[in-house]
């Protein structure tokens, strides 16, 4: 009879922790940001992303994101994109902590670029690429988003 006692409280508290863990699953909400990227005082850029609270805490990557996009110079580009073709200088640092992006020495084809947020494609034809570069006010390439020094 204890036997059966402590196997029922066993199976007791392995449903309440079963209960738990889903429950602590099921409160995880969607935290949507949006962001503007400015050449001086004209608009070069600007999109949303959104991701999952549970990712709530340090550097988010366009991997961590459940949804993104970007518009400037006539070109718009979503999460497909990031995660797809755009896959050469590909960088989105997002600090969770202080809200701010937080830019980064990305590699590829070409070398290493101080970017703030870029992905584009292996050709260059295709993509974006906002770099911070304080001494070059000629930044960036592909067909869309050239940009010379941002704020963020």
């Amino acid at each position: 009879m204890k036997r059966n006692s402590i196997c029922a409280i066993n199976s007791f508290i392995g449903a309440l922790l079963g209960l738990a863990i889903a429950t602590s699953a099921a409160n995880a909400a969607t935290v949507t940001d949006q962001f503007e990227f400015y050449d001086n005082r004209t608009l070069v850029a600007s999109g949303s992303f959104s991701y999952s609270s549970s990712n709530y805490s340090g550097l988010l990557t366009f991997s961590d994101l459940l949804t993104f996009t970007i518009s400037g110079q006539g070109q718009t580009y979503g999460i497909s994109d990031v995660l797809g073709p755009l896959n050469s200088y590909n960088y989105f640092g997002f600090d969770t902590t202080s809200q701010t992006f937080v830019p980064a020495a990305v590699g590829g084809s070409s070398g290493s670029a101080d970017a703030i947020l870029s992905a584009v494609d292996e050709t260059f034809s295709s993509g974006f690429s906002l770099i911070r570069c304080l001494d070059n006010p000629i930044l960036s390439q592909t067909r869309g988003m050239m940009v010379s020094t941002v704020s963020i």
